[in-house]
């Protein structure tokens, strides 16, 4: 009887082990706006390795505006690319698109978006602070810095770390 109850345990738990590490290596797509009403609240409900795929439009206001990916090794895409999706700041004050102030790698990845009409001290469309993402794909247009010793540094400002851009 102890032989039949330890040849079980010998073939259940590496099937037991696989599946368990299986389901840590799946990757969820987090869809903006079906999922989550903002592309803050994909990033927010999202989990390293997590794709957040938004939709056309034009995304305005909070949650679509100061986008902060939190430190988390993400990839936030638009599904069809900047001319189809649009971060418009609407020229309010201390307002940017994307901020990356969280040490993120570049296994955090910003895909496809036009991010226009920013207005802020420093880089109205990207700030990235000792951070270094992967900006890809992306138009940064129509920004402003409103600081006087960086004045023309309203699109992307990187200090402390440089984001890979393609």
């Amino acid at each position: 009887m102890i032989l039949k109850t330890h040849r079980w345990h010998m073939y259940i738990m590496p099937v037991v082990g696989w599946l368990w590490l299986s389901m840590s290596t799946f990757a969820a797509t987090i869809h903006v706006p079906a999922d989550q009403l903002t592309i803050q609240s994909g990033i927010d409900a999202a989990e390293d390795g997590d794709t957040v795929l938004v939709s056309d439009g034009i995304y305005t206001g909070e949650g679509n505006v100061n986008i902060s990916f939190s430190g988390k090794e993400i990839t936030v895409k638009s599904r069809n690319g900047a001319e189809a999706t649009i971060i418009d700041c609407e020229e309010t004050p201390n307002t940017r698109g994307f901020a990356f102030e969280s040490k993120e790698s570049r296994a955090s990845v910003l895909d496809g978006f036009t991010i226009k009409n920013g207005v802020h001290d420093l880089g109205g469309g990207i700030y990235c602070h000792t951070a270094s993402p992967t900006i890809q794909n992306c138009v940064v247009t129509q920004n402003r810095a409103t600081a006087t010793r960086f004045f023309g540094q309203g699109g992307v400002v990187s200090m402390g770390k440089i984001p890979q851009y393609t």
